[in-house]
């Protein structure tokens, strides 16, 4: 009489995400390798894979998990899931391990004329405590997305935004700064403000999952919600439309390019000025201001004394009351003022409607 097969009870534990720093890593051409290369090659290359993404399991029973952690390994057929907790308090540590050994394993697996093509982020997942438990969450999502749309080339692609919220939270808090808590979209940023209810939000303007401007569409949300807490926007390139919106809301903001971030003292500088109530911009952002304001001034094209009878045409004075005004003859005058329409570029109507419309020029640039 055959067996029925044993069923699992569902668990009594409670299931929880934790962060964890996650790799997908695909060995390309797997079908073609599989038919065109013997078994032992085959072996070869998965075995290869495995032993440079699986951990050291005589290791990993002597430590505490939550103080070293180490990665643990799922072989899918031509794929290998390598995740890692993330919780411990070796995190600059554990990630750079989770960078190299992937890498390592690329250079191996090219030894044995196999390509691999991944992806590593960070983020929560399921991982459980023994080797039957199943392992899911949006970080695994995240890394295939990452290895399936995203690779163009055999090579290991890091999360770039995982990187730098990351390496900020590592060092805000070697700067002093309790960081309560990091997230990687513009919902659970809000979710963790009403949660937390923190000082400061540091914030990147594109995010997922359209990585447009959820960021700064959160920013918003919270400044409404939450106007006392302090708010810096990090973006990738300019946005003047974007940085000016985002300033008008008040004290306590900020606007900067990352990679201002690399001045860690300056960095940390601009974050307490923010606390403090100040508003910061990026001096990119000052510059791009100041040129675009020379690109749209209708007035840039005069001479300095163009301007200036320009400014007495706007007091209403006449030719000769400019001339007199100014110390030199009303032909002159008549010069700079038809050189004045024409650089204004002002419809040929009467005279005196073109003063007009050049005043109202001089008066807007104002």
């Amino acid at each position: 009489m055959a067996k029925s097969p044993k069923i699992r009870k569902p668990t009594t534990e409670p299931v929880e995400y934790e962060p964890c720093i996650v790799a997908f890593i695909d060995v390309l051409g797997f079908r073609d390798l599989v038919n065109s290369r013997s078994a032992a090659d085959v072996q070869d290359a998965i075995s290869a894979l495995q032993h440079f993404t699986a951990p050291d399991k005589e290791e990993l029973s002597k430590s505490d998990r939550r103080l070293f952690s180490q990665a643990q390994a799922r072989s899918v057929s031509d794929a290998v899931v390598r995740i890692r907790p993330y919780v411990t308090e070796y995190r600059d540590g554990a990630l750079i391990h989770e960078i190299l050994d992937p890498l390592k394993a690329q250079i191996e697996l090219v030894k044995l004329r196999v390509l691999v093509r991944g992806g590593l982020t960070v983020g929560e997942a399921r991982v459980g405590s023994s080797d039957r438990d199943p392992v899911f969450g949006p970080a695994m999502i995240r890394a295939y997305d990452i290895e399936s749309k995203e690779v163009l080339f055999p090579r290991i692609v890091v999360d770039d935004d995982a990187l730098l919220r990351e390496g900020l939270a590592s060092l805000l808090e070697r700067s002093g700064f309790d960081v309560v808590g990091r997230v990687g979209n513009g919902t659970e940023a809000l979710a963790l403000v009403r949660t937390e209810n923190p000082d400061l939000l540091v914030i990147d303007i594109r995010m997922p999952p359209s990585n447009t401007t959820e960021g700064l569409d959160a920013a918003r949300a919270i400044r409404e919600e939450f106007p006392d807490i302090g708010i810096l926007v990090l973006s990738a390139h300019v946005d003047v439309e974007h940085a000016m919106e985002l300033l008008a809301s008040g004290r306590s903001i900020g606007y900067l390019l990352k990679n201002r971030v690399t001045d860690v003292a300056d960095f940390v500088d601009t974050l307490e000025r923010i606390a403090n109530g100040a508003s910061v911009v990026d001096p990119a952002l000052v510059s791009e201001l100041v040129s675009a304001r020379r690109r749209d001034d209708p007035l840039a094209a005069l001479s300095a004394r163009e301007r200036e009878v320009l400014a007495q045409m706007a007091e209403g004075r006449s030719n000769a009351g400019i001339a007199q005004r100014l110390w030199v003859t009303e032909g002159t005058v008549e010069k700079h003022v038809r050189s004045i329409l024409t650089k204004l570029d002002l419809a040929e109507t009467g005279d005196d409607h073109r003063r007009v419309l050049a005043v109202i020029t001089f008066l807007e640039s104002r």
